[in-house]
This record gives C-alpha cells, structure tokens and sequence, in this order.
C-alpha cells in the first residue's frame, strides 16, 4: 500500500483558493441579507410641488439618517394606493400640498402672488393599509420668495411625530 502526502505549499494554496472563491459568494450573500433587511418608506407627493417638494425632501432626509431607504412618487392615483408598495415599502407616506387659491398682494410699489394651499401629511402600512400616522390639515401661505421657509415652518412640527413613527416601524 503506498502512502501519498500532500505538502504544505499544495495544502496552503488549495484552502487559500477555496476562501477566495468563497468570499464574493459570503460578500454578495450579506450584501443581499442587508438589503432584504433595511426599512423602506414611499413619498408620494401630490399637489403643489413648490410646498410639497422641500417638505419631502425634508421627510426623506429624516428617514434616510434613521437608516431607512426611501422611494418617492409623484401625484396621486390608483397605482399610488398603499397596497401598490406592498412588495416595495414597509410605509407609504402621502403629502398633499392642495391650492386653495392666489391672491395679489402689493407693497413698495410692487406686486406679488400669494398662495394659499393646504398641506396634509398621512402614512399607511402597504400591506394592509392599516393608518400608522395622520397630521390634520394645515394652510399655508407663501410666494414665490418664501416658498422653501414656509414648507419647511410647516413639516417642521411633524418631524418628531415622524421619527416616532419611523422608529416603531424597524
């Protein structure tokens, strides 16, 4: 009966090629694990995009620095209903920013527009369309000049409530 040995220069090699074949395998496996993993909340914005962009933008930026991912959508309709994110999102969050009216103001000599709009904030679970959070309506008024100022004075006292909202969903 004849002995073989393998010497450790051939041993060395064959595990260091098994561990670099198995490491992009280990590397995409906890890529896809962590993606699986981290909490999606859907934006989706209708009405008037000068109020309702900044104050998205400013929900979207809460949510991202407590981890979540965030997908956003524009206008409201069938295809925007909670269920629709139901594979996508683990929270939908609709903000209206609905015109009411406009209204010409002057002063020094020179004329503006005012809007008037009315901004509702509500999020809902996809799966069930269970209501996880309501804000009531709120007006807003601005011009083209305070338009970003008056958004963000609006979502600003949502903020906490938000975050309370986003934490009870990890």
């Amino acid at each position: 009966m004849q002995r073989r040995t393998i010497g450790l220069g051939y041993f060395t090699t064959a595990m260091a090629a098994m561990f670099v074949v198995a490491a992009p395998l280990q590397a995409a496996d906890v890529t896809r694990a962590a993606a699986r993993r981290a909490p999606t909340i859907a934006i989706v914005v209708s009405g008037d995009s000068v109020i309702a962009g900044p104050a998205r933008d400013a929900i979207g930026a809460l949510a991202r620095d407590q981890g979540f991912r965030v997908i956003q959508a524009n206008g409201r309709s069938r295809e925007s209903e909670p269920q629709a994110y139901a594979r996508k999102a683990d929270a939908v969050f609709y903000l209206d920013a609905n015109p009411i009216g406009t209204t010409d103001i002057e002063y020094y000599g020179n004329v503006s527009t005012l809007y008037s709009a009315e901004f509702s904030l509500s999020a809902y679970r996809p799966s069930n369309g269970e209501l996880l959070f309501s804000a009531p309506p709120q007006p807003v008024d601005f011009t083209a000049l305070n338009a970003r100022e008056k958004a963000q004075e609006t979502v600003e006292p949502l903020l906490a409530d938000i975050e309370d909202e986003l934490q009870r969903l990890r």
